[in-house]
Order: C-alpha cells, then sequence, then structure tokens
C-alpha cells in the first residue's frame, strides 16, 4: 500500500513539475538580471531622462571579439579632439582599453546630462595634470567637494570616491549627485516604470541604451522607416492601412506612421551581448501584445526594403552587407518585439567598408 502511495505522489509530481518545465525551456527568453551595484549607480542618473546608456568595458575587454575587432576603434574614437575621454586618459591613464570599467550616461529633454565614470583613477597624477592645465577651473565646495569645471565644455565633475568619478553640464545636478549616498534609492532607480523597462532588457552584461521617451522613439522612428526620403513604409508593407486616407499628402501619411508608432511602443533600447561573436538587439516593449505583431511586421517590411536595396547595388559590399541583413531574426514574445543579428569578425570589416557605418571606422 505504501509502495502504491509513493508511485501515485511520483506520478502527481512530474505531471505537475514537468509541464513548468517545459515552459521554462521553450518559453520566453529570459532578461539578464540587473546586478545590485549596476542599480544602486542609477540613484546618481537623473529620475526622468530622455534616454540611459551603460557600458561595462571591463567585462568587453575580456571577451574575444572585442580583443579581435573593438579595441582598436574604440581608442581611435578616443582620441578624437575635445573628447572628455581623452582628457581623463590623458591626466590618469585611464581609458575604456585599460582602466575605465564602466560607464553610465543619462540625458534628459531639458538638457542636462549625467556621467559617472567608475575606473582605477590615478587621483594624485589627476591633480597634478589638472594644476597645470589652463582650460579647468578648480572650486572648493564647504562640504570639502572639490568640482573642475572643463571651461571649453562646461562640464563639471568630482570625485564621489577613489572608484567612482561623477560629471554633469548641469550644476543642480552635480549638487544632486554630490548628496547621493550609498543606500539611497533615489533619482533613476526611485522611477518605477522605467526600471521595469531596464530590468526587461535582454543583454545588461556589456552595452546597452534605452528610451522611454515618446517623441525621442518617434524620432528614431522616423529615420529607421526612411520616410524622411519619401518612402511610405506602412503603405508598401500594410496595403489596406490606409485605404481609408483617400488624398492625404505624402507628409500626412509619414505622420500617420510615426503616430501609430508613437502610441504602440513603451520603449526601445539597443543592447549588445559580446562573446566570440557579437549578437546585437533592436528590442521594443509594445503597450500590448498586437502592437508588438504590428511593429515585427513593420520592421520584417523594412528589412525586406533594405535588402533590396543593397542587392540592386552591383558592388561587392553591397551585397555582403544583404547577407548581414539575411541573418536578421525578428521575432515577438509577449509584448516585446526583439530583432536579432549575429555580428562576426568578417561583417566588421564589410561594416567598416561600408560609409554608412562610420563608427566602426
Amino acid at each position: 500500500m505504501k509502495k502504491f502511495r509513493l508511485i501515485r505522489r511520483l506520478y502527481y509530481t512530474l505531471f505537475i513539475t514537468m509541464p513548468l518545465f517545459l515552459i521554462s525551456c521553450t518559453g520566453d527568453p529570459v532578461p539578464d538580471t540587473l546586478s545590485p551595484g549596476v542599480k544602486q549607480t542609477f540613484s546618481f542618473l537623473p529620475e526622468n531622462p530622455q534616454f540611459v546608456m551603460y557600458a561595462n568595458f571591463r567585462n568587453m575587454r575580456a571577451t574575444e571579439f572585442w580583443k579581435a575587432n573593438i579595441s582598436d576603434s574604440m581608442f581611435a574614437a578616443e582620441n578624437t579632439f575635445g573628447s572628455m575621454l581623452n582628457v581623463f586618459k590623458t591626466a590618469t591613464g585611464v581609458s575604456v582599453s585599460s582602466g575605465l570599467d564602466e560607464m553610465y550616461f543619462a540625458n534628459s529633454w531639458t538638457g542636462e546630462n549625467a556621467i559617472v565614470l567608475k575606473g582605477s583613477f590615478n587621483r594624485s597624477k589627476f591633480s597634478s595634470f589638472i594644476g597645470t592645465d589652463t582650460s579647468f577651473r578648480k572650486t572648493a565646495n564647504p562640504d570639502g567637494t572639490v568640482v573642475y569645471t572643463h571651461i571649453p565644455s562646461s562640464l563639471m565633475f568630482f570625485f564621489k570616491d577613489s572608484y567612482t568619478l561623477c560629471a554633469s553640464n548641469y550644476p543642480k545636478q552635480i549638487d544632486y549627485m554630490k548628496q547621493v549616498n550609498d543606500s539611497a534609492s533615489s533619482g533613476l532607480a526611485s522611477n518605477t516604470e522605467m526600471m521595469k523597462a531596464i530590468n526587461g532588457i535582454m543583454f545588461k552584461e556589456n552595452i546597452w541604451m534605452i528610451t522611454s521617451e515618446k517623441a525621442f522613439i518617434r524620432g528614431i522612428i522616423a529615420n529607421l522607416t526612411d520616410v524622411k526620403r519619401g518612402k511610405n513604409v506602412e503603405k508598401e508593407i500594410f496595403p489596406d492601412s490606409l485605404e481609408n486616407q483617400t488624398g492625404d499628402s505624402l507628409t500626412k501619411q509619414e505622420d500617420l506612421l510615426l503616430n501609430k508608432m508613437y502610441d504602440k511602443i513603451n520603449s526601445l533600447s539597443v543592447n549588445v551581448k559580446m562573446k566570440k561573436d557579437l549578437t546585437f538587439n533592436l528590442q521594443f516593449e509594445a503597450v500590448d501584445i498586437e502592437s508588438a505583431v504590428y511593429i515585427k511586421k513593420l520592421l520584417n517590411g523594412i528589412i525586406i526594403f533594405a535588402k533590396l536595396s543593397s542587392t540592386a547595388k552591383k558592388d561587392v559590399n553591397s551585397k555582403q552587407i544583404a547577407e548581414i541583413l539575411d541573418k536578421l531574426e525578428i521575432n515577438t514574445y509577449n509584448t516585446n518585439t526583439i530583432a536579432t543579428v549575429e555580428i562576426t569578425g568578417e561583417d566588421i570589416g564589410i561594416l567598416r567598408a561600408e560609409k554608412n557605418f562610420p563608427g566602426l571606422k
């Protein structure tokens, strides 16, 4: 009798847990977990930013893809004239190639920005450098904080501790960042909706950018759909969607598409994972499942147009671009629509040769 009870319990256990196991294996992809340290640093950033960017150079430098393809181009970008990262590199030896571990950046519509850099700063060397460079101004505050101002750019910054540098072009933001303590949950960290969107980002360990600002998303979609060059993307992809808009001008049709996207998207993020190759995600969080499907159809149409444009050109590089686009996959998961493409070192070479991708040169 006990044997039968044991078998029956085992049966019920398998009956209940096996479907859950199958769901966990075949369900929606699970986003990376946001580390407590990163979330804590969000307290330094504005509560309502236009967009937020995070880069973990320490993690990226350890990958095969970075070592083979990215470090040289990032090093060249650092040396661009006027780059503050180059100033910090000259003064302390800290750069994206060595010593700079993390960068947080947020910007708002009112113009103020907030930057947090984490790395192995040589503060003694930095003080000596600043003391001999007339493009900087040094201000000692009553609370003991020393704020430096880069006069040409009006960028102010200070060391929160030996590992953390805070910067902004907005005095009130500097004052706010000086008051943030280790136990605070303020600024961006207190914005429930934005934190929900950030938690939904798939890849968080290397580099990502996110915005929930509707007008900012509208501008990205305008560039993505190429409407400014006279292509009525929605009319081509959804021929029945504008059938009641007889007599509308192209401009009104463009506005109709952009307004639809404006209403359908809660947030948009770009996130990347590096290992041997690079996985690139363009991720849309839609207001509902129906909107997520709409976004997927629109993106599929845009990719079709892009591939046709590339294959129509006779040069080898354009055909190779079309081959990269062939690898792009677009999927919906509940209210998420994610366009994903795997980029190899060979692909980077192709993109570098394409004039529309100057950031990789």
